[in-house]
């Protein structure tokens, strides 16, 4: 969903875009999955830069702010 949300669209709309494979997943558990993919890309971003991949850790920061809107869509959080 990150990925989907920095391409430009919604939570909604990402969620719409793959609601086809989610079948019947339980929300409790999506929304688990979010926060802990959410938690990766935030814990990653705030590691020191690897050498060689300057903006690595930029982009990951960025994978972390969409994964805390996704969050905040799930969860009714602002």
């Amino acid at each position: 969903m990150p990925h989907l949300i920095l391409a430009g669209h919604t939570p909604a709309s990402a969620e719409e875009v793959v609601a086809p494979l989610l079948g019947s997943a339980d929300a409790d558990a999506l929304t688990a999955f979010a926060a802990a993919f959410g938690g990766y890309w935030e814990r990653s971003s705030r590691s020191p830069a690897p050498p060689n991949v300057p903006h690595l850790r930029g982009y990951q920061a960025r994978a972390a702010g969409a994964a805390r809107a996704w969050i905040a869509h799930r969860t009714g959080w602002l």
